[in-house]
C-alpha cells in the first residue's frame, strides 16, 4: 500500500510544484476573465488603462482573491474524484476562466444542501 502523506491528502498529489502551477494558469484565467469583461462592456473602446482596470475592480478582485484561491484548490483537489479526469495546467486555465460561474455552482450547492 502507497503511503499517503498530510501534502497528499490535502492536495491530492505530492507535487507541490504542478499545485502552484496549476494555480498560476487559473490566475491568468481569472485576469483574462476580467479583460474579457471590461471588452465585452464596451465602456473603454479606444481609452483602456490598467489603472482604471485596477480602480474599478480592486474591491472585487481583493475580496475575491483568497475566495478564488479556495475554490480553485478545491476544484483542482476533487476534480479527479468528482469530474473523473486528471487536472492539468490547461484545464487549471479554464477553471480560472470560470471562477465567477464556480462560485455561483458552489454556492448553489451549499444552499441546496446546507440551507440555512
Amino acid at each position: 500500500m502507497k503511503e499517503e502523506t498530510l501534502l497528499y491528502r490535502l492536495l491530492g498529489t505530492n507535487d507541490i510544484n504542478f499545485i502552484i502551477a496549476c494555480l498560476i494558469f487559473a490566475f491568468i484565467g481569472v485576469i483574462v476573465h476580467l479583460l474579457l469583461n471590461v471588452l465585452v462592456r464596451g465602456e473603454n473602446t479606444g481609452n483602456f488603462s490598467f489603472k482604471k482596470l485596477w480602480y474599478e475592480n480592486k474591491e472585487r478582485l481583493l475580496a475575491s482573491n483568497l475566495l478564488n484561491v479556495l475554490l480553485i484548490l478545491l476544484t483542482i483537489r476533487f476534480s479527479s474524484q468528482v469530474l473523473h479526469f486528471d487536472i492539468n495546467e490547461f484545464i487549471a486555465f479554464f477553471i480560472g476562466l470560470g471562477s465567477d460561474s464556480l462560485s455561483r455552482i458552489y454556492k448553489k450547492l451549499l444552499q441546496k444542501y446546507l440551507p440555512s
